[in-house]
């Protein structure tokens, strides 16, 4: 699955550009050391034994959590893991915006997106193999667990390429209603119970794509249990329609910002423009322990006062 180079030099360009961002691999853990996902068991789990297994979850003390957690919002900067699991809105709406290359082709969004997906997966895996995958669709009746944790980039590109968007089955439809997304996410990650030094830490990139119906969390039980982990990271991908008078852009992503509970979120937007797109995904490339916060980071190159070199 990929876009062909028939769609222009640019997502060639970008895609040399994504793949050549690294981070530094100074205290990085042995190979030897990287944990085992414990999701090879808990894709053996019944239906009833995965309720059990959440509830188990759902059940333990406020006070365990916050004296297990220690949350004080320091994290130690190092170069672990990580298990990133994407979490990609497939529910299309009725109107639809393609991007459109100065060759004059068109592509859908959401192939793009898997595109710029799949860039990030090859970058990170350049980076280091340690790093594990995984997949969840949003469609517009319910999110849908496709592939689990791994870090066979083949197996997840694959399951990466036969995803296909659906029509919104609700053309009355004005809220998305995460809750059970986020409980979805909540029963399949395995959070440490360390307060201290990660052996690994876990991801979910949230990628939205609908400009007409507004986010919520109408039980932030689970969301909450994930964001207030110390070594769980949560960020967010708006791709969204041309802004109008008739859409909701402005408020999705206000509620968007919501997630950025620690002020260690990355929460990005873009529109039609492709390069917006695949530059926002290799932004997201960076390690959440070893990255800046959003509103500190520059991207732009400067050279000192003195120097003449270019």
């Amino acid at each position: 699955m990929s876009v062909k180079n028939e769609s222009g030099d640019e997502v060639t360009i970008l895609s040399q550009q994504l793949e050549s961002f690294t981070t530094d691999s100074n205290q990085s853990y042995q190979e030897s050391n990287r944990p085992k996902s414990n999701l090879s068991m808990s894709s053996a789990m019944s239906p009833v034994d995965h309720q059990h297994h959440l509830d188990d979850k759902l059940k333990m003390p406020k006070s365990y959590h916050e004296k297990s957690y220690l949350i004080d919002g320091k994290n130690p900067v190092i170069n672990v893991p990580e298990k990133i699991l994407f979490i990609i809105d497939t529910a299309k709406e009725a109107t639809i915006t393609p991007y459109e290359f100065e060759s004059g082709k068109k592509i859908q969004p959401l192939l793009l997106i898997k595109r710029a997906v799949e860039m990030f997966i090859h970058a990170k895996s350049t980076i280091s193999r340690s790093h594990e995958f995984a997949i969840m669709t949003l469609s517009a009746e319910s999110p849908s667990w496709l592939c689990d944790f791994t870090n066979n980039i083949k197996q997840v590109i694959s399951v990466l390429g036969n995803i296909t968007d659906n029509p919104l089955g609700d053309e009355n439809q004005h809220m998305c209603d995460l809750t059970q997304c986020f409980r979805m996410a909540l029963d399949k990650v395995d959070l440490q119970q360390h307060p201290s030094i990660p052996t690994y830490v876990t991801r979910v990139v949230f990628i939205y794509g609908r400009s007409q119906i507004i986010t919520s969390i109408s039980d932030p039980e689970c969301f909450d249990l994930l964001v207030k982990h110390p070594h769980f990271f949560l960020d967010a991908l708006f791709v969204h329609e041309p802004p109008s008078d008739g859409d909701e852009c402005e408020k999705i992503y206000g509620e968007l910002q919501r997630f950025d509970t620690k002020e260690n979120s990355f929460i990005l937007e873009v529109g039609r423009v492709s390069a917006a797109l695949f530059s926002s995904m290799a932004r997201l490339v960076a390690h959440p322990l070893q990255r800046p916060r959003q509103n500190e980071t520059d991207y732009n190159i400067s050279l000192p006062n003195n120097s003449t070199d270019v």
